[in-house]
């Protein structure tokens, strides 16, 4: 009765491709942080990309913020007093 006398019954050397029953690959943290550089330079790209090509030709009716760092949207018009 009760658990077989060589342990749990799973073969303590299992080769799957998720990485076995414990993976810890070496470099995972350089390898990680590479990841996260590489990702982070892609979004910038993407980022910059988008914001060269954006253009609006009507001004937009209220603030949007890509008006902060993209050069071809029109001033937004400011609502006066007497429009509200």
């Amino acid at each position: 009765m009760g658990a077989p006398p060589s342990g749990h019954g799973l073969r303590p050397n299992v080769w799957t491709p998720s990485g076995g029953w414990y993976p810890d690959p070496i470099g995972w943290k350089k390898n990680l942080g590479r990841s996260y550089l590489a990702l982070g330079v892609i979004g910038a790209l993407v980022f910059y990309t988008s914001a060269q090509l954006e253009h609006r030709y009507i001004a937009p009716a209220f603030p949007i913020p890509s008006q902060r760092w993209c050069k071809n949207i029109p001033p937004c018009k400011e609502k006066s007093a007497s429009e509200e």
